[in-house]
C-alpha cells in the first residue's frame, strides 16, 4: 500500500472515523429510536436522553448532511435526512 501524500486522502479518512464514531454514539444513545415516531426539538430529544443540549448538539452536527439540513434545523434535518432509511434497521423496534 502506498503511502497518503494528499490532504484529501487523509481527510477522507479522518472523516470516515468521524462519522462512524457519530453513528455508533447514536446507537448506543438510542437517538434512531427516539426520532423514529417524527421530529422533535433539541431540547426535547435532550430531555428523553439526559444528555445536555449542547453536548446532543456538537455529537450530532457532523450527522446533518446537506446545506438544507443545516438551514432547517438540526432535530428537523436529522428526522428529514437519516430516519426515513434508516428506522428500518437502528431502531430498537423487532423486525416484523
Amino acid at each position: 500500500m502506498l503511502p497518503l501524500t494528499k490532504v484529501t486522502e487523509i481527510s477522507r479518512i479522518g472523516y470516515g472515523f468521524m462519522a462512524s464514531k457519530v453513528l455508533f454514539a447514536a446507537l448506543d444513545l438510542d437517538l434512531f429510536t427516539r426520532l423514529a415516531a417524527g421530529p422533535k426539538s433539541l431540547a426535547s430529544l435532550a430531555g428523553e436522553s439526559g444528555i445536555a443540549e449542547n453536548r446532543l448538539l456538537t455529537l450530532l452536527t457532523p450527522g446533518t448532511l446537506s446545506e438544507r439540513a443545516r438551514e432547517a434545523g438540526f432535530a428537523q434535518a436529522v428526522v428529514q435526512e437519516l430516519i426515513p432509511e434508516l428506522t428500518k434497521v437502528l431502531t430498537a423496534r423487532k423486525p416484523r
